[in-house]
């Protein structure tokens, strides 16, 4: 009897609460999961139907690719976590940051070993280990992504900053007064480091890019955008504040869209394919592409977006047209405009070598550029990624330019490069700078820079393993052109696919 008593008290102190709480904590996920099932506009993976997709979703598996790149090692790790110190800096405004440390020492005393405990983990798992577990490259973009990561870290570091800010006032026994001032001090220092990056910054850039491109949209058009700098900001004018109605958004990959056209966790990677390239030929209305290109026919690049043109299936047939407004765009917001925000620089740096690719490529050799024109490349020309669209439009000019032309733009690439330069980019500098010494015939430098570009930038996608792979089969060297083949295929196969 006793036993059972103790067992029903049990069920109740104990058992019982921590079902409700579990019960609690699952309730989001549930109606998450139940939301998903319903047609709605926006909905990230589509209804999530089995336990395996359930999984999939929550453990963020299709980040993948994302979190972890080929090309880090632990030289991007030890960069990060310089940034994050810098952060923690900044963060506090140094005097805060001071006082968090002031303050994890005396937690131990003050709190407790089991809370001391607690807190210390909880700062660590989201900072360090975080950074040991993820596999990102470091650049000046993708510290800007991960600066979000972090923030239960610096919500303990607060705690510890006002631990410490009262070990001090009692440490030094510092009057109430006194103290009060010192507290208020260093709020409004903190609060003035914050405003200074969050409130002065301009934050609508990336709303006036997408209005921009849906404003040069042709008529009706079949819409694919790719990501966040144009499918989220796109996404919300057209669904939201209803601008132009009369174009259709798809994502590629079926993400995100309602209108998605297959399922993105049961559609494996050729029949997703398929199914775009079967609905691009079927439609009668124009196709486009935003930051991206579509490589089974050949294209009208507008800037702001590339239309499909089906009357060729070459690829490398490209009309350029910019449109009068996609230029207004570039001269108000692009080629002298710099942004403190390191993911809208980002965005801007990719547009500004697009742009500066089309003039060079629709330059005529022989004939003077206009005055505007002119004033373009000359802008572009003192910034890296303006200087590298150059270079690639001069090479691929049906006019040609010669070498030291093509290698003087180069020249002013490499001394205009930005010291944490995505890896990308870096590698598209000495993919590029290979295949001009590929024309000049200069096969151990063509080979050196191409063997740079692949190996700052070892992702299957990299243009510059098929150009080495095709330098060493015209100098003979199949064996070395082998070994490239084998290298992509070990990477895919690392990547799972």
């Amino acid at each position: 009897m006793i036993e059972t008593r103790s067992r029903v008290a049990r069920i109740l102190t104990i058992e019982i609460p921590v079902l409700a709480i579990v019960a609690f904590a699952l309730a989001p996920y549930a109606w998450m999961v139940r939301r998903s099932w319903q047609p709605l506009p926006i909905s990230f993976n589509g209804p999530l139907e089995t336990i395996q997709e359930i999984l999939f979703f929550v453990g963020r598996k299709g980040y993948a690719g994302v979190d972890h790149s080929v090309s880090a090692g632990w030289l991007d790790r030890v960069r990060f976590f310089e940034f994050f110190g810098g952060e923690l800096l900044r963060q506090f405004a140094v005097v805060g940051t001071l006082l968090a440390v002031a303050g994890f020492v005396v937690q131990w005393r003050i709190l407790g070993q089991r809370v001391a405990a607690f807190l210390s983990v909880a700062f660590l798992m989201p900072s360090a280990v975080l950074l040991l577990l993820l596999g990102f490259d470091y650049d000046s973009f993708r510290a800007h992504v991960f600066h979000v990561y972090p923030l239960p870290a610096y919500a303990v570091c607060a705690l510890w900053t006002g631990l410490g800010f009262a070990w001090a006032v009692e440490r030094y026994a510092r009057r109430p007064s006194h103290a009060a001032v010192a507290e208020a001090a260093l709020l409004a220092l903190i609060f003035a480091f914050g405003a200074r990056i969050n409130l002065l910054a301009p934050d609508d850039w990336g709303a006036r890019y997408a209005q921009a491109v849906l404003k040069a949209l042709p008529k009706d058009a079949v819409v694919v955008v790719t990501g966040d700098p144009d499918l989220a900001p796109m996404a919300y004018f057209h669904l939201i504040e209803n601008w132009r109605p009369d174009i259709t958004l798809y994502e590629p990959k079926g993400l995100i869209l309602g209108n998605r056209l297959f399922h993105p966790l049961r559609t494996d990677g050729d029949t997703v394919q398929r199914i775009l390239d079967q609905m691009i030929d079927a439609q009668t209305v124009p196709v486009v592409f935003t930051l991206d290109t579509y490589p089974r026919y050949a294209q009208r690049d507008h800037w702001l977006f590339v239309e499909v043109d089906k009357s060729s299936t070459d690829p490398d047939e490209v009309a350029v047209d910019i449109p009068e407004e996609a230029v207004h765009f570039f001269e108000q917001s692009i080629l002298e405009v710099h942004d403190a925000n390191a993911w809208v620089a980002f965005i801007q740096g990719e547009l500004r070598r697009h742009y500066a690719m089309l003039l060079a490529r629709s330059l005529a050799r022989g004939k003077p550029a206009d005055e505007r024109t002119r004033r373009h490349l000359d802008v572009l020309a003192k910034d890296f990624y303006g200087a590298l669209g150059i270079a690639e439009g001069l090479m691929a000019n049906k006019d040609g330019y010669s070498a030291g032309v093509v290698g003087g733009v180069l020249d002013k690439a490499r001394d205009t490069m930005p010291s944490d330069v995505p890896k990308e980019h870096l590698s598209r500098f000495f993919y590029i700078r290979g295949i001009l010494r590929v024309n000049l015939r200069d096969n151990p430098g063509a080979a050196r820079d191409l063997e740079t570009a692949v190996s700052v930038w070892p992702a299957p996608s990299n243009p510059a393993f098929k150009a080495l792979q095709d330098h060493y089969r015209q100098t003979g060297d199949e064996a070395a052109a082998a070994a490239v083949e084998e290298r992509v295929k070990q990477l895919k196969r690392r990547r799972g696919g």
